[in-house]
């Protein structure tokens, strides 16, 4: 037994250049939701007790701990990192304020109920999980920004994580690219998250097929003793299920059960943390947890320590550490040959200078912006001559995706049905042509043909159709809309430029009487942006302009200021001003106070005006976050002001109100007491509008 363990050492000493005569383990770290923060527990003890961890191979949680632990971090970060983890944040999509929108157009906010996507292949895809798991993404490459090596044999722990292909069912075991990519890729629980593609395979959670990995590192790491951490749960006759988390995580432990019980049995010691009593997506109780994997690992120390004599370990490489800061060169990699050379050349006023970490990441996050770009990672390395190399690690937006969603509210008769279409890469590999049907009371059309992202100077040409039916103070009004608007798109870092030239066609009533008008005139859109999250910001601000100069005739403009302010883990400020002129000589250009719900209270019957200002405030908290979203309650006031041409008051309605908000994953809902210089009203909301009116194409 003796001289087949010798033999075993000397072979790895031979295949393997990185090996070194030094003592040390192999851990292997098993799946099971946040009942792996045990794992955390286990890598504590062996830090205190001086055991050396040589490699590092981990499936769904175990993949993230272990790559927390070989990119560098030590147990003790490791437990702050998950003790202030808001996973319902991460996993909850929708959970912006409720009643002060954000400077974004409104118009891309909308949530989609379903979705289908199409490749130019023909092959049509829905919805592949419940969750995207794009908020989770970034959080993993911020965690991992620090990495600059794409060979995870390069990392100071040399590592590995295990997925499953989910077309072929095989085993993938993953030790290079981009890290948070692999990270993500292990933990896709088959239906909560959508699977995670790298090098053209369609990756979900490596639990599937080895849960606790052990047959793997044996393979990477021939020779080396493993000592394999299970906090998997075995499936139980007695266990309620009260939800469809209990349903996928007893599915889980029906379809891991044995593969890891047999691979356990190659391990050359199994810990087993007491984490059954632990919901496997809490992440409230991480200390408590984390105690388990220390209790679990204490009574084997000796054991620990004969195993760590027997192997050799792996020499830390230190690939994380740079001769310069100075960055040499960028390299694309996930688009095609025209695109990735497009965004090199925009990329390259970052080489020659010194590394600007929040540069790129800023770079990165308006790179999400563009239609053609689902998600962006980037990852350090090094040139020959040491300089920092950048990689950006690009995945592109299907060609076609086709969306359902709605919106409904009690406070008016605006009730819609909306499909939302995109068809990407039509006549070049940036350009996009977007397109929302509104059905219900009041329908409408609108397609816009971008030739590039707004991240890029673009031309773009919209056309529309609408039919608008307002219930003013100063009676109904109700007319046709036909549009037609090209605009020439310029961005420069936060500001966004557009001017254009817009034609419309109205055919309306008064009463009796016909509005009916041809208009044609230059149009102007201003935007300035830091907004740090789309969709629930925290910091930073927004300016919009949109303008339109009909005939030559009348100024008609929109001009609104959005704030956050991050008050506390749970608690958030919005402020939201506003001042706009129409024309009430058309009244399909008249400022209607109301309409696009400055004040909810008079939504039913918007103030019509010739000028109007408001102000929006709200005070969010958030009261209880889950895997569907969030629960918040929300205190609100608002001022308007409306006037005639000649400045003088027509109303000046207020309104102040306590709102509870359950945005989620599929749609939201809001729920909304409100009192206001009109009346005391309760107002229910299911969806976001996706069109209000403005007098501007």
């Amino acid at each position: 037994m003796k001289v087949r363990k010798l033999l075993c050492v000397l072979l790895a000493l031979c295949l393997s250049p990185s090996l070194a005569a030094e003592a040390g383990v192999v851990l292997v770290l098993s799946g099971g939701g946040t009942r792996g923060f045990a794992h955390i527990g286990v890598i504590e003890v062996l830090e205190e007790r001086k055991i050396p961890i040589v490699g590092i191979v981990g499936t769904s949680i175990g993949s993230l701990i272990g790559a927390l632990k070989a990119s560098g971090y030590d147990a003790a970060e490791m437990r702050r990192i998950v003790g202030d983890l808001d996973l319902p944040s991460l996993l909850a999509e929708n959970t912006g304020p409720m009643f002060v929108f954000t400077g974004n157009d409104r118009r891309a906010r909308t949530s989609t109920v379903s979705a289908l996507t199409y490749k130019k292949s023909g092959r049509q895809r829905g919805p592949l999980g419940i969750l995207t798991g794009d908020k989770l993404y970034q959080y993993f490459t911020q965690l991992m920004r620090h990495v600059t090596v794409t060979d995870f044999y390069d990392l100071p722990i040399p590592y590995a994580a295990v997925a499953t292909d989910i077309r072929t069912g095989e085993k993938v075991v993953l030790h290079g690219g981009s890290l948070p990519s692999v990270m993500r890729a292990s933990m896709s629980i088959p239906a909560l998250f959508e699977p995670w593609e790298i090098n053209g395979r369609l990756l979900v959670d490596g639990g599937l097929v080895s849960n606790l990995p052990v047959d793997a590192a044996r393979e990477l790491f021939p020779g080396i003793p493993v000592i394999a951490v299970d906090v998997s749960e075995s499936p139980s006759r007695d266990r309620e299920l009260n939800s469809y988390i209990d349903v996928i995580d007893q599915s889980l432990a029906v379809m891991m059960r044995k593969t890891t019980g047999e691979e356990g049995k190659h391990a050359d010691l199994l810990i087993s943390p007491r984490v059954r009593n632990f919901s496997f997506l809490d992440s409230t109780k991480a200390d408590d947890i984390i105690g388990r994997g220390r209790e679990a690992i204490l009574p084997h120390m000796d054991e620990v320590a004969r195993l760590s004599d027997l192997g050799p370990g792996i020499l830390d490489l230190n690939g994380t550490r740079f001769t310069s800061n100075i960055v040499g060169d960028v390299q694309v990699e996930g688009l095609s040959d025209g695109m990735a050379s497009d965004l090199r050349k925009r990329c390259l006023v970052w080489v020659g200078r010194p590394l600007d970490r929040d540069r790129i990441e800023h770079a990165v996050q308006r790179l999400t912006e563009s239609p053609s770009i689902a998600t962006v990672d980037y990852q350090l390395g090094r040139t020959a001559s040491g300089d920092v190399l950048v990689r950006l690690d690009v995945r592109q937006s299907p060609e076609l995706e086709i969306g359902v969603s709605g919106y409904t509210t009690n406070l008016h008769h605006n009730r819609w049905l909306y499909v939302k279409g995109v068809a990407r890469g039509l006549f070049s590999d940036y350009d996009n042509l977007s397109g929302v049907l509104r059905l219900g009371e009041q329908w409408g059309i609108d397609l816009t043909y971008q030739t590039a992202p707004e991240s890029m100077n673009a031309w773009e040409v919209n056309l529309a159709a609408h039919n608008w039916r307002i219930d003013s103070s100063d009676g109904v009004r109700d007319w046709d809309r036909y549009a037609v608007g090209v605009n020439r798109l310029f961005r420069w870092g936060d500001v966004r430029l557009g001017v254009g030239l817009a034609y419309e066609h109205v055919e309306g009533t008064r009463g009796a009487s016909s509005d009916g008008h041809n208009a044609v005139g230059p149009t102007f859109f201003a935007a300035y942006d830091t907004l740090d999250i789309p969709g629930d910001p925290t910091k930073g601000h927004a300016w919009r302009l949109n303008a339109w100069w009909p005939n030559l005739e009348e100024l008609n403009y929109r001009l609104t200021y959005f704030k956050p302010l991050e008050v506390g883990d749970n608690w958030r400020t919005y402020f939201r001003l506003g001042y706009a002129e129409g024309d009430m000589d058309f009244r399909s250009h008249a400022a209607y106070l109301g309409a696009a719900e400055e004040l909810y209270s008079v939504s039913s019957r918007p103030v019509e005006a010739e000028r109007m200002v408001w102000a929006n405030v709200a005070f969010r908290r958030i009261l209880n976050r889950s895997v569907l979203g969030i629960v918040a309650v929300e205190l609100f006031g608002s001022y308007g002001y409306a006037m005639d041409r000649e400045y003088k008051k027509i109303a000046s309605p207020w309104e102040v109100g306590l709102a509870v908000n359950f945005p989620n994953n599929i749609i939201d809902a809001k729920l909304a007491a409100l009192y206001g210089s009109e009346e005391f009203k309760v107002g229910f909301f299911l969806g976001v509008p996706i069109w209000d009116h403005y007098p501007l194409p």
